[in-house]
């Protein structure tokens, strides 16, 4: 029983005896349950495994790559000491354990959920402040010495992510062709290899601690490794989190540029533009993978949420930022295009499938969600929202499947040859016809998975037509 032994834990890390109160599991943290408690007069967390089996990242069976749980204590105590405000770490335990691997640190007083930071204006002056603290923070981490740190592999190259990227993407059976055109841009756009450092590998807002005061801790260091720091500006800076501020590129906080010269005041370093826009391509490719990973350990078993099914129709929302940065980076033409007709069509007589989400869908809102409370809550929006996608996807779907199979016979290749031809440069967004197939096919995915995706009112002002 998860309680039992969490309090056997506690009780060897604070060696005294005390009952276990308030325990709940957070709704953050889709590849890491996340718990809170209360032990004594103690706030806690509790980072732990799903259901307790820790299997380390290894892309061999379609994982991201990422430290042990004991590996990232060892880290939030390097970063600690090197002054990264980060939450101290009482205990670990390991596959051992009946707790499995996890481990126990401080609660800090705070939020990090970027929704709530927006929104709640006691937070307004902390978030004007946050990219200077941020970029302080990174440069710490960027600072530490490699040779303090506990083993992370071999440094991440330019060359090695893409590579990564490329065999990961080859072990879906769905294959994007925008996920093709940015793994070809990002080999032909390669920068020179840079002295490996400790980077975070997810400093982003999500998971970054903030009080009243500004920047409280840096969490969740399971994706950290060595590598080129501009990495980890750049991830700050990638669209999916910018949480409903897209024009603001920096954490939905402010330009790029302030985020860049904040860095740059914190290091005495300036970044190189086109370092950055190689790393924001590959951070908008990278998430959009993380999805189909997220996807594939929800159906292989290895984490049976809801919420890891449903970020598997994420995918759209990266399809879209990559179109954007790239037609952005490679100055591609600007031709408007004709905006799809999204209505759904008319059913009459029996209940159509599409109809009959869409009222399961109504009934969690209204008669779950109120009344749930905690994980529970978090949870029916999640399950609100799949059946939302479930909804539209069974009325939108059919027709949209036929107007892209008209544009593909129009341009002369079925849809494996056309991702194909965009892998290998073959075919481009300068082929006719390819910039507006993929445009279109990319709007007709999110107006079926994420239709509020903030990224989606972007788009409409560069390509819509008159």
């Amino acid at each position: 029983m998860l309680e039992d032994a969490l309090r056997e834990v506690c009780r060897e890390a604070f060696n005294n005896t005390a009952p276990i109160e308030a325990l709940e599991r957070l709704s953050s943290g889709a590849s890491m349950e996340t718990w809170a408690l209360r032990y004594g007069s103690r706030s806690l967390i509790l980072r732990r495994a799903p259901g307790g089996n820790e299997a380390p990242g290894d892309e061999t069976e379609g994982t991201w790559p990422r430290v042990s749980l004991a590996t990232e204590a060892e880290l939030l105590h390097l970063a600690r000491e090197a002054g990264v405000p980060v939450p101290p770490v009482h205990a670990t335990s390991s596959s051992a354990s009946p707790l499995g691997p996890s481990l126990l640190m401080d609660r800090i007083p705070g939020e990090a959920l970027p929704p709530r930071l927006f929104r709640d204006a006691r937070y307004g002056g902390a978030l004007r402040g946050l990219l200077e603290q941020g970029a302080s923070a990174l440069a710490r981490i960027h600072a530490v010495a490699p040779a303090a740190l506990p083993k992370l592999g071999p440094p991440r190259t330019p060359a090695e992510a893409v590579a990564r990227l490329d065999r990961l993407e080859r072990r879906f059976t769905s294959r994007s062709p925008v996920f093709s055109l940015a793994l070809a841009w990002l080999e032909a756009h390669l920068p020179g290899e840079v002295a490996p450092k400790l980077v975070h590998g997810d400093f982003r807002m999500g998971n970054l601690l903030v009080d009243e005061s500004g920047l409280a801790a840096v969490l969740d260091w399971e994706l950290a490794h060595l590598g080129d720091p501009v990495e980890d500006l750049a991830w700050f800076c990638a669209p999916s989190w910018r949480f409903g501020h897209y024009a603001h590129e920096a954490g939905g906080l402010g330009s790029r540029a302030e985020w860049l010269d904040a860095y740059r005041d914190a290091t005495a370093q300036t970044v190189d533009p086109a370092r950055f826009d190689f790393w924001l391509v590959a951070s908008a490719l990278t998430w959009g993978l993380m999805c189909l990973i997220m996807a594939d350990a929800w159906r292989r078993g290895v984490d049976r949420t809801l919420e890891r099914a449903v970020v598997g129709t994420r995918v759209s929302e990266s399809e879209l930022d990559l179109l954007l940065l790239l037609e952005g980076v490679a100055g591609s033409p600007k031709a408007r295009i004709a905006w799809p007709e999204v209505s759904p069509p008319d059913h009459s007589g029996e209940t159509a499938e599409a109809e009959l989400a869409g009222a399961l869908g109504d009934w969690v809102e209204a008669s779950v969600q109120p009344g749930a409370t905690g994980r529970a809550r978090f949870e029916a929006r999640v399950a609100r929202n799949a059946l939302g996608i479930l909804e539209r996807r069974r009325s939108l779907g059919p027709g949209f499947a036929i107007r892209s199979a008209r544009r593909e016979a129009g341009l002369g290749m079925t849809g494996e040859e056309l991702r194909a031809g965009l892998r290998d440069a073959r075919v481009t967004l300068a082929s006719p016809g390819v910039q507006e197939h993929l445009r279109l096919l990319t709007l007709e995915k999110l107006y079926q998975d994420q239709p509020r995706y903030p990224g989606l009112a972007a788009a409409e002002a560069l390509w819509r037509g008159p």
